[in-house]
């Protein structure tokens, strides 16, 4: 084996997102679509600056029916090539369109400016941290509900630990991107629980946060403020490759190339 080719494979094996670095999850099955945010009384919802504490991010259960409120768009699988796109609707056989999404986060630290080694895109703001359940009381830190009648589903569609997300962008930005990786345990869907199986498989969400507080110059969360927004959120949630399938097909593709350059 060449050394550009050993180099290939220990990087495809051990390579990992830098320490401090923001999360771009590449989502390839069972995804998702979703807006979430606002029409709400729960004082904890939305974005909060707790003091010396860890910021929070909170979309609660419970949110009222509404197109714009709390909703799960649709489910597609696979992505590449795109399968099918199903519509979800309210859990329990209602009839309003879309499912409902729960997701309660934490972020600890900052560590900006970041710069894309790939893009040279600088972002200023680079907020870590993780998923925020009680495990005295909870069991996940994402939660998708709803009923999808063209598979004949009903019930909890996608469950998540989350074990790392990132919020980055620019100060004093009214939108910021929300990132996240975790391990999904549980599904009603058959075929993405029979993946799940006993250990969980890798999963994602990513997406544009809306009307977050407005991040200050040099933020971090353990300032002494006061804070609360509410907030809205899109993007998609979804499994992603594991790590021997992200060798197979890096080894894949580098194979098929090396072939071409000796014909």
């Amino acid at each position: 084996m060449s050394r550009f080719v050993a180099t290939v494979l220990v990087l495809a094996v051990c390579g990992s997102p830098l320490v401090g670095a923001p999360i771009f999850p590449e989502i390839w099955r069972h995804d998702f679509l979703f807006h979430a945010g606002k029409g709400t009384d729960d004082p904890c919802y939305g974005y909060n600056w707790n003091k010396e504490e860890a910021d929070t991010l909170l979309i609660p259960r419970g949110v009222p029916e509404g197109v714009g409120e709390n909703e799960v768009f649709t489910y597609t699988d696979p992505v590449v090539p795109k399968g099918t796109s199903w519509p979800i609707f309210d859990k329990g056989g209602g009839q309003g369109y879309g499912g409902d999404m729960y997701l309660n986060l934490r972020f600890e630290t900052s560590d900006g400016p970041y710069i894309d080694p790939n893009t040279s895109e600088q972002f200023d703001l680079c907020l870590y941290g993780t998923g925020n359940h009680d495990p005295q009381q909870e069991l996940y830190d994402l939660e998708i509900y709803g009923s999808i009648p063209g598979l004949g589903v009903d019930g909890l569609l996608y469950a998540m630990v989350i074990t790392e997300a990132t919020l980055f962008g620019n100060y004093n930005s009214s939108s910021y991107i929300l990132s996240a990786t975790g391990i999904v345990l549980d599904s009603d869907i058959p075929e993405l629980q029979a993946m799940i199986g006993n250990d969980g498989i890798e999963g994602a969400m990513v997406g544009a946060l809306f009307y977050p507080p407005a991040f200050p110059q040099g933020y971090n969360p353990q300032w002494g403020s006061t804070v609360h927004a509410e907030v809205a959120y899109s993007g998609e949630v979804g499994t992603i490759p594991e790590p021997t399938t992200v060798l197979t097909a890096a080894l894949g593709g580098l194979l098929l190339a090396l072939g071409r350059k000796r014909r």
